[in-house]
């Protein structure tokens, strides 16, 4: 009461612990989904070996690898990233699996991952201090870990993205886009409107309602 209601479909597990089994995923770079099948294909076949997406997507492997490597008895990653297909958009996704050499509960291994360079920067720290410095606004709930615990500190926490906030009858949208050295801008504004269009037709037909 009196705080709002945040929601969404995040796509973005971030860890997930099951006894001594680790599962995280990466998921970075993104293009639309086609108009059709044979579309869809090329454009699925062009984010695979896309030189932009594949960087923004190997420095969060690259992060979330260095960070749970020495707790990790062994860590098994993708050889090359799967394709998610969602409705309007389709990313680059790697899993990366491993076993505890200890018992660590959940809420230590949240901390310990994030944030990833998904929604922080690379290098970390340098990014946050970045942050710190220059983004003057609060991102609430946004971009934060989201998850649920067992009493034997097992559990699965995904990333608060593409998500909303609704509030007084005031919706507020967020959704983000990875930025690179050859990142383009108006692709990545074109993302971000991807990403939050499936709420945006919701609230479009329901506004009469």
């Amino acid at each position: 009461p009196n705080r709002g209601i945040f929601l969404g479909s995040t796509p973005e597990r971030l860890i997930k612990k099951n006894n001594n089994e680790i599962v995280s995923e990466a998921i970075a770079g993104t293009s639309k989904r086609g108009e059709n099948p044979e579309e869809d294909f090329k454009l699925e076949h062009k984010l695979r070996t896309d030189l932009k997406n594949l960087e923004e997507h190997n420095l969060v492997i690259k992060e979330i690898t260095n960070v749970l490597s020495p707790i990790l008895s062994n860590i098994t990653i993708s050889e090359s990233p799967d394709i998610l297909k969602l409705k309007n958009v389709q990313h680059l996704i790697t899993n990366i699996i491993g076993k505890l050499k200890n018992n660590i509960h959940i809420i230590d291994l949240v901390n310990m991952i994030h944030p990833t360079p998904a929604v922080s920067g690379y290098p970390v720290e340098a990014a946050n201090n970045i942050i710190n410095q220059y983004e003057t606004h609060h991102r609430g709930w946004y971009s934060g870990p989201i998850g649920w615990i067992d009493s034997l500190g097992n559990g699965d926490f995904c990333v608060g993205l593409r998500s909303s906030f609704i509030k007084n009858k005031t919706i507020q949208l967020f959704s983000g886009a990875g930025i690179v050295l050859n990142s383009i801008p108006e692709e990545e504004w074109i993302e971000t409107e991807l990403k939050m269009k499936p709420i945006l037709e919701i609230i479009k037909n329901n506004e009469n309602k």
